[in-house]
């Protein structure tokens, strides 16, 4: 939908540089096709990251927090005890605790944002 809109933003801006055609204009309607640009490319990165923490969510613990893997994994993005930490004072969140399934899902996405996916074995399933 966001994308419909923007591309329709887009196309208005388009015709309006046509039709009035000044230089004040044509900088005006040149820097707000480029913030919508810029909006839309961020609301595709944070749609990806999104689906990407989902998949690595349900390939790891079938959403089921409270599961415990075969290594001293646990909770729904299945995290080792030194790996969550280590993410969280990378963050710079010391406060985050390792059961909470908030906690793990907020250091997942900031995993993946930060392209450390890598360490969820389910992530070379989701690519």
């Amino acid at each position: 939908m966001r994308a419909i809109i923007t591309g329709v933003i887009v196309s208005l801006c388009w015709i309006i540089l046509i039709l009035v055609n000044t230089e004040a204009q044509q900088k005006y309607i040149s820097e707000l096709k480029a913030e919508y640009e810029k909006r839309l490319e961020v609301a595709q990165f944070e749609a990806d990251l999104y689906k990407k923490a989902v998949m690595i969510i349900v390939c790891e613990s079938d959403g089921i927090h409270h599961r415990s893997g075969r290594h001293g994994e646990y909770g729904l993005a299945q995290f080792k005890y030194e790996t969550f930490n280590r993410f969280k004072h990378e963050m710079g969140e010391p406060q985050l605790e390792w059961r909470n399934k908030w906690d793990q899902l907020k250091v997942l996405l900031w995993a993946i944002a930060n392209k450390k996916e890598n360490h969820w074995t389910c992530n070379k399933y989701v690519e």
